[in-house]
């Protein structure tokens, strides 16, 4: 069905999520990524898949912070050092600033850093995923985003879906066709009664079309391949400090990974 009315009705009636009722001087986000990890040619079966998890500490002026990388493979969690440590908000970065409440000024918000026509709903979209990774978003902003997406040609939304953890949820659907002429569905699960971003994801829905030879046999496996990222927004609140909750393979949920790793 088209997503405006569902959104629109939703941002009136929000309930609290946890960013709304807890406290603290950090604000907390922990992400899951499915990718594939694309480094020289295919095997037999492709690219393999990996999966990282990334917990972020922040204050709200993204002055200090902190992130924690791990990787989870079937044999256990291990730590990516290369990604790990302090973290601060880069000088500049409009996402690592306050969003604001309205959704025009959203809209200007998450466009800001993108170049010469990138104001598409696909922009919007991404924007509001970007968001999420970088912010515990409180239930004014989260009205914010749903009026804005509500504003969007073209989305439409599914009831009744669930993401990789079997959290209920509503997917916004964005079809469109790329720069490259690839037909693909952007795809945001929301929680139907909070309204904070579940999970996000692409998919291809048609033919890749023909492309240039000098890219090689590979490349449309290449697109398949990088469109198959699946995020998962595990946790948005704030805490106390940079050491709560646990953090990387000391965290009791990424110390087992047999039922963590299974894709829908």
């Amino acid at each position: 069905m088209p997503a405006g009315p569902v959104l629109t009705r939703l941002a009136a009636t929000l309930t609290d999520a946890p960013a709304d009722t807890t406290r603290g001087g950090y604000q907390y986000v922990e992400r899951r990524t499915w990718y594939r990890d694309l480094i020289g040619p295919p095997g037999p079966t492709g690219w393999p898949e990996r999966i990282r998890v990334d917990q972020l500490w922040r204050t709200d002026d993204a002055a200090k912070g902190r992130l924690v990388s791990v990787h989870l493979e079937t044999h256990g969690c291990i730590p990516d050092d290369g990604e790990s440590g302090s973290w601060a908000g880069r000088t500049g970065d409009r996402f690592d600033q306050p969003p604001p409440r309205q959704p025009d000024a959203l809209r200007t918000h998450l466009l800001i850093a993108g170049g010469p026509g990138e104001n598409r709903p696909q922009d919007i979209v991404g924007g509001v995923a970007m968001l999420y990774e970088r912010h515990a978003l409180t239930r004014p902003v989260r009205a914010a985003v749903l009026r804005l997406l509500a504003q969007q040609p073209g989305l439409l939304a599914q009831a009744g879906v669930t993401d990789r953890i079997q959290r209920p949820g509503t997917d916004l659907i964005l079809p469109y066709t790329d720069r490259s002429g690839v037909p693909r569905r952007d795809i945001l699960t929301i929680d139907a009664r909070s309204g904070v971003l579940l999970a996000a994801r692409s998919v291809i829905t048609g033919p890749i079309p023909p492309q240039d030879p000098r890219l090689g046999p590979d490349f449309p496996t290449l697109i398949v391949a990088e469109a198959a990222n699946y995020r998962l927004y595990v946790d948005s609140r704030r805490t106390p400090n940079a050491h709560t909750p646990a953090a990387g393979c000391q965290q009791p949920t990424l110390r087992s990974t047999q039922s963590n790793t299974s894709p829908r």
